[in-house]
């Protein structure tokens, strides 16, 4: 050993070296560029100048900021919440900004700079996606911007004449596309407003649904509003309907309106076009103060849906138009232990998971229990309906296939977790993972028929086109793969 340079912080990202100059940056955002000295054996590098990246800012605090930094025809550019040129001031030194661009975004990967360009891979702490941006390097100015990653909000599904693909992302950008065809990229209809989603920060991602009018709607679990996007030409109109208390359920159609579930107990179907309630609003029972998470609301048919609450509460509704619209409370009991799951619709069962790890399955017509099963650990993914039969996951990595009557057939996954919406084809049961494969398994066995991988993360379950299935990927792709190379048994050639 040489030598040995004492720093303030961890390093953050790999040394930049420029001729007989290195530089780094630490975690706690401090630039340091040494030189190297001739004729010193013992301490050849020595401390030539110094600086700080801008402080993040209130809302930035607490996060763990990547860093990493560019030595560019002899200027140093660092990026962590901004992308930061500074000079080099050697004799004071000092490392001084020159400028600062892209502030209140978070760097996502290393920069690379071509001639008086440099790009700038990053996300914003309120926009789902990744973003690249175009810099000049002399002045800071911004040449252009795009996203290059948007992840689904949910599965793709089926245009109205059956051969194309509407799927939306989490930016509100609607994509469409032809399965059938050879194009190597998307071109999506964006928002004519940027969405921004500040609940992003807590982990909490927009959910929507989409209803029979073709608008797709979007919200976030603590919100007070729900996004309505409405396709048009080349531009997808954004309308904001203000909630009067936050959001505790995943939107859901119904009667040609969306159904949402709120935090103080209600549930309320809107008119989205005239941004009205239709009828009047459900108010289960609340304690004093309480509020209230719906787990699931599930239509049965055109009138009826179930719905399961935080407060432990399974109500069948059905909704009447006599004397105004309302929902009127056709069954209902309540659990000491409320679901923790979503509701499954299986048969003529209704499949649930506890809070206590019990499976149920519960008879639709009066809720009553007609087979309980316990679990070894928490739910994770599940219960989600594939035909004659219900799939879950819990977190210490078991699949199960579940039967009306909770008999238990195991799936060896290899340890990968589902995610999405599993589909039935051809007495296969084709689930995807979020470690990036797609599984056909024979339901009835619980065995691994065929395996396919991706070289990404999938986000959603796959979407059936004819002979291809489409699947989602976390990186904002849309993989297109055969049927048959998913359903086809790997044993026989």
């Amino acid at each position: 050993m040489v030598q040995t340079v004492e720093l303030p912080r961890p390093v953050a990202s790999s040394l930049q070296v420029l001729g007989i100059r290195f530089v780094l940056i630490t975690t706690d955002g401090q630039l340091q560029v040494y030189q190297l000295r001739g004729g010193e054996e013992k301490q050849p590098f020595a401390l030539l100048a110094e600086g700080k990246t801008p402080d993040p800012s209130p809302s930035q605090k607490g996060w763990v900021i990547p860093r990493f930094i560019l030595v560019h025809k002899d200027q140093v550019i660092a990026a962590d919440t901004a992308l930061t040129q500074f000079g080099l001031q050697a004799s004071a030194g000092k490392l001084v900004p020159q400028w600062v661009a892209c502030q209140e975004t978070m760097a996502v990967s290393a920069l690379f700079a071509q001639d008086s360009t440099v790009i700038y891979t990053h996300r914003y702490p309120d926009r789902p996606g990744i973003f690249m941006t175009a810099v000049d390097v002399e002045s800071g100015r911004v040449f252009w911007e795009t996203q290059v990653a948007d992840p689904p909000l949910t599965e793709a599904r089926l245009s109205d004449n059956a051969q194309s693909i509407e799927a939306i992302g989490q930016s509100g950008v609607i994509y469409r596309f032809d399965p059938a065809s050879n194009a190597i990229s998307l071109s999506g209809i964006r928002p004519d407003r940027v969405l921004r989603f500040p609940e992003l920060t807590d982990g909490r991602i927009p959910r929507g649904c989409v209803l029979p009018s073709n608008l797709w709607i979007m919200g976030t679990p603590g919100n007070r509003e729900l996004f309505v996007l409405q396709p048009h030409q080349d531009r997808t109109k954004v309308t904001t309907l203000s909630l009067p208390r936050p959001l505790s359920s995943v939107p859901v159609s119904f009667r040609n309106g969306v159904l949402i579930g709120l935090e103080d107990g209600s549930l309320a179907l809107l008119d989205v076009t005239t941004q009205q309630p239709i009828g009047q609003p459900f108010q289960c029972d609340v304690a004093p103060g309480e509020r209230i998470t719906w787990r699931d609301i599930v239509p049965i048919d055109a009138e009826t849906v179930l719905a399961a609450n935080s407060a432990g509460w399974l109500l069948k509704l059905a909704w009447t138009d006599q004397p105004t619209g309302h929902f009127e409370i056709k069954q209902s009991r309540l659990f000491d232990s409320p679901a923790a799951s979503p509701l499954c619709m299986l048969g003529d069962h209704v499949v649930m998971i506890d809070a206590n790890n019990n499976a149920l399955a519960l008879t639709l017509n009066d809720l009553a229990t007609a087979a309980n099963q316990q679990l070894q650990s928490n739910i994770v993914w599940g219960p989600l309906n594939a035909g004659s039969v219900a799939c879950l996951a819990t977190a210490d990595g078991t699949v199960v296939l579940l039967s009306p009557d909770l008999n238990f057939t195991k799936v060896d996954l290899d340890g990968e977790l589902p995610v999405g919406k599993p589909v039935v084809l051809d007495n296969r049961l084709v689930i995807a993972t979020q470690q990036g494969s797609l599984f056909a398994v024979d339901p009835v066995q619980g065995t691994v028929v065929r395996r396919v991988t991706f070289p990404a993360a999938c986000a959603t379950g796959p979407t059936v086109v004819g002979e291809t299935l489409v699947v989602g990927t976390l990186d904002g792709r849309w993989i297109m793969v055969p049927k048959a190379d998913v359903l086809h048994d790997a044993t026989k050639n």
